[in-house]
């Protein structure tokens, strides 16, 4: 039997209540040649109850169920299910529009098959809707792969739920199951360090923002929170020997500082200025020369603005 050409693989935890949204959007997309891999992280509300309809109805709809391991952990047991000519991600509270797949497609057969292909996305909050421009599109490094790894990090990463990988990186790349707020960036390095990333200049994705999202503070001690995990986890992955060859870089280096910026940021806006002094002192010890550099007069001058 033919292998689907594309898997999508959607990682869920008590988001039953969005699902159908999600699902449905695949369930649209023009290019029908697909499965769809629910894989759902131990949840306690009504997931099951949504999903059983679904796998009923369209054969192309599988569901597996896994203890609580969070986002990392479900989305590279969706990769061990998959029989797909090509990879994709959804997440449950976000939808494809319906020619998500077709752009792929064309993509792929326009020569583009042994890329990590990723588009742009809508960010969508209530009746609002906004296309996020990526940053220093266009911006492009030697095919080495060092610069095809430094390729993702301008100075985002593209969020897995836009991006299409091959099939032949299916055993080769897995996300690391300890970050669940810097996985993209290190998902995609690490693709990337096999295959040349390329953007293409069209949204195909909706990223819905709500009250639930890992990113979205709905104040400032949660951005606090998000703000410190992400660079525990970058951190982490600096002292990765896999990073070797791209940690010392500006581009690298200026993630991380941007990181101990906004966390002296947050606990300054919380008058937590002894906090802000320590990060501050942190930051200054694990990158010297930062002191004298334009960003630590920028820094100061939004503290005092």
């Amino acid at each position: 039997m033919e292998p689907p050409f594309f898997s999508v693989i959607i990682p869920t935890y008590n988001r039953g209540h969005f699902l159908p949204r999600a699902i449905d959007s695949v369930r649209s997309q023009t290019y029908g040649d697909w499965e769809l891999w629910v894989v759902d992280d131990g949840s306690t509300d009504e997931t099951r109850e949504v999903l059983e309809p679904y796998c009923q109805q369209d054969g192309r709809i599988r569901y597996i169920q896994q203890s609580n391991q969070r986002v990392s952990a479900a989305r590279n047991l969706g990769l061990a299910q998959t029989a797909g000519k090509y990879l994709c991600f959804l997440d449950s509270d976000d939808a494809y529009r319906e020619d998500h797949l077709q752009t792929f497609a064309d993509a792929i057969a326009s020569g583009l098959a042994n890329h990590l292909l990723y588009t742009k996305f809508m960010l969508v909050k209530g009746s609002d809707e906004q296309v996020f421009e990526p940053p220093d599109r266009g911006k492009s490094y030697a095919a080495a792969d060092v610069g095809r790894m430094l390729s993702v990090f301008l100075p985002y990463s593209p969020p897995v739920q836009t991006i299409c990988i091959p099939a032949s990186l299916r055993g080769k790349v897995f996300f690391q199951s300890t970050y669940n707020y810097a996985e993209c960036y290190d998902f995609c390095a690490r693709c990337a360090a096999w295959v040349t990333p390329q953007w293409i200049d069209k949204a195909t994705v909706c990223l819905h923002i709500h009250g639930g999202n890992i990113s979205e503070a709905s104040n400032n001690l949660e951005e606090l929170r998000f703000y410190s995990k992400q660079l525990e986890e970058f951190s982490d992955m600096a002292k990765d020997p896999f990073y070797a060859g791209i940690q010392g870089n500006e581009v690298f280096i200026d993630k991380r500082t941007q990181l101990h910026a906004n966390i002296i940021k947050c606990y300054f806006r919380e008058r937590a200025y002894r906090a802000s002094a320590l990060q501050f002192f942190r930051l200054v010890r694990w990158r010297p020369s930062f002191l004298f550099s334009k960003q630590c007069f920028v820094l100061a001058l939004q503290l005092v603005g």
